[in-house]
């Protein structure tokens, strides 16, 4: 019989083994797909200092999306809700210690909307899709420098744009063109940097066949007049729970169906895809005209294949955990024996001590 629960006992263990092996497996292909789709570029960047930080997105349906004053006007509405939150360049110190002082800027910003354009050079010409960057893109969505380097607001030149390697190949025969010049309706742009693109899979579905530039939102709309920004996202510091979400959610303005705001921290921790695992049918239901960029549908896929991973692996975990709490139990209660044991062997010990001791002295009395 006991040879019999040895035999089960190991077999459960090498099963138990087995689903932790997997679990870990998932866990290391989460923390890939983590690592490969990050959602918090900006937030790394700023981390690290006087505050913890978040990173929030709006995106909206392109009826409403936004132009300069609109994102001017979100801008100063969140500088407002910082300032009443008393999230400043300053904080104070406590039990005697010094202030503490951020150099730089509190907080960034981003915005992007797309245009479809023409683009010529010195070896053909393309159609393009054309995304127009506000402020601090580049810090939220960087992607592989092939050549050059980004325009940033500090440096920024309206007749500077970054094309993809596919647009390279087609206007110039490579992709070490960064210096070159292209022609958009008639006026020179210097191509600032070349980015690599994807070629297949999930990603590429994301990104599109066409090729992809970016320039200044000014700029595009200097071409294409009335091109609107569908996504907006800030970085500013988390102070309490949430507190970037519920700021993008109170300033922004649109209808509730017509816009989504999304918080990018922590968005492939394994807690929240599980969470998220049983409303993945919900995500096929598309019942908004909202238009996500690239990067976020790209993202957004590979989300979903986390969630699935995470719902997966989460319920791997179900049988190694009935096997621990069985496992305790069956320990307590071998404990809760042993102790017993110990104490009936200790109570028989006492009592043998005190006959001895009894007959010890009721035979010398007698003698």
């Amino acid at each position: 019989m006991r040879k019999k629960g040895r035999k089960i006992g190991i077999a459960v263990g090498a099963v138990n083994a087995v689903l932790l092996i997997v679990f870990g497996i998932i866990y290391l292909n989460i923390y890939i797909l983590g690592r490969e789709n990050t959602a918090e570029n900006a937030k790394n960047a700023w981390d690290g200092g006087v505050y913890k930080y978040g990173q929030v997105s709006l995106f909206l349906a392109p009826e409403n999306g936004l132009d300069l004053m609109g994102a001017y006007n979100l801008k100063q509405g969140i500088e407002e809700k910082l300032k009443d939150a008393s999230v400043s360049k300053t904080v104070k110190g406590t039990n005697g210690a010094p202030d503490q002082k951020i150099e730089g800027r509190l907080w960034i910003d981003c915005g992007y909307g797309e245009a479809e354009v023409t683009v010529n050079g010195v070896k053909g010409s393309c159609d393009v899709t054309a995304g127009g960057t506000y402020n601090d893109f580049f810090i939220f969505h960087p992607e592989t420098v092939l050549s050059g380097s980004y325009y940033t607001p500090e440096s920024i030149n309206a007749d500077t744009i970054v094309i993809d390697k596919q647009c390279s190949w087609q206007l110039f025969g490579g992709i070490d063109t960064a210096g070159m010049t292209v022609t958009i309706s008639g006026r020179e742009y210097r191509v600032a940097a070349v980015v690599d693109c994807p070629f297949e899979g999930d990603e590429l579905a994301a990104y599109g066949s066409k090729p992809r530039i970016y320039m200044p939102y000014e700029s595009l709309c200097n071409i294409v007049p009335g091109t609107l920004m569908t996504a907006y996202e800030i970085c500013i510091p988390n102070v309490v729970k949430d507190f970037p979400k519920t700021v993008m959610t109170e300033v922004n303005s649109a209808p509730e169906r017509k816009s989504a705001v999304v918080d990018q921290t922590g968005r492939f921790g394994i807690a929240t895809l599980f969470k998220g695992f049983g409303e993945i049918s919900q995500s096929a239901i598309i019942d908004t005209s909202l238009a996500y960029p690239w990067y976020e549908n790209k993202i957004r896929t590979a989300e979903i294949k986390g969630k699935i991973l995470a719902g997966f692996g989460v319920y791997l975990l179900v049988i190694p955990l009935i096997s621990t709490v069985y496992g305790l139990f069956c320990l307590v209660k071998a404990l809760g024996a042993g102790a017993k044991s110990i104490k009936s062997k200790a109570e028989k010990a006492y009592q043998r001590k005190i006959s001895e001791a009894y007959y010890k002295k009721r035979g010398h009395t007698e003698g």
